[in-house]
C-alpha cells in the first residue's frame, strides 16, 4: 500500500500473455502510480482473462493513478478451451482491467478490444472505483454475441462506480 511508481516514460512497449493478468506496469496495483506514460501494445490471449490493461490490470481499492497515459492497443484475444466450457475474456481496459480504486488525471489513446467488459480508460469499474477528471479517444471493440453479452463503453465497460469530470471520444 505504500508503494510507488512515478515519473516513468516506456515507449514501444510490446507485451504478450497467455496468463490471467496483463499489464505494462503491474498487474495488482495497492499503492501509487503517477506521471507514468506507455506506449506501445499489450496482447493477452489464452481461453480465460480476467484483467487485462494498459497500465495496471487490477487497481485496488488503495490504488491510485494519477497523470497516467497509455497509448496503443490493448487487446484480449479469446482462444476456444480444448474441452470444457467456453470462458469469455472480461475486464479489458486502455489504462485498468478492473479498477476498485482512483483514476485521476489520466487518459487513454488507442484501441481496446475483446469480448465483454471492454473500456477506454477501465473494463470494469467497481462500486468502489472512481475516474475523475480524465479521458479516452480511440475505438473500443466488443461483442454482443458472447454466453455472457459483451458491453463496452469509451470510459468503462461496465460502470458501478463513480465517473465525474471525464469524457470520451471513442468509436464503438
Amino acid at each position: 500500500e505504500n508503494a510507488s511508481i512515478k515519473n516513468l516514460k516506456l515507449i514501444d512497449v510490446d507485451f504478450k500473455s497467455k496468463r490471467t493478468f496483463a499489464s505494462a506496469i503491474a498487474n495488482n496495483n495497492h499503492g501509487k502510480i503517477r506521471n507514468v506514460y506507455v506506449s506501445g501494445s499489450i496482447y493477452a490471449y489464452g481461453n480465460a482473462f480476467s484483467a487485462v490493461g494498459g497500465i495496471v490490470a487490477t487497481n485496488h481499492t488503495t490504488g491510485i493513478l494519477r497523470n497516467t497515459q497509455f497509448e496503443g492497443t490493448v487487446t484480449g484475444d479469446y482462444i476456444p478451451p480444448v474441452s470444457g466450457p467456453p470462458i469469455q475474456s472480461y475486464m479489458i481496459g486502455g489504462l485498468v482491467g478492473n479498477n476498485m480504486g482512483l483514476i485521476v488525471s489520466s487518459n487513454f489513446i488507442g484501441s481496446a478490444s475483446a469480448a465483454v467488459q471492454v473500456g477506454g480508460l477501465a473494463g470494469l469499474n467497481q462500486y468502489s472505483g472512481t475516474i475523475d477528471s480524465s479521458y479516452a479517444k480511440g475505438t473500443v471493440f466488443f461483442d454482443l454475441d458472447t454466453p455472457t453479452s459483451g458491453s463496452g463503453g469509451g470510459l468503462a465497460g461496465d460502470n458501478k462506480g463513480a465517473i465525474r469530470n471525464s469524457w470520451a471520444d471513442m468509436n464503438l
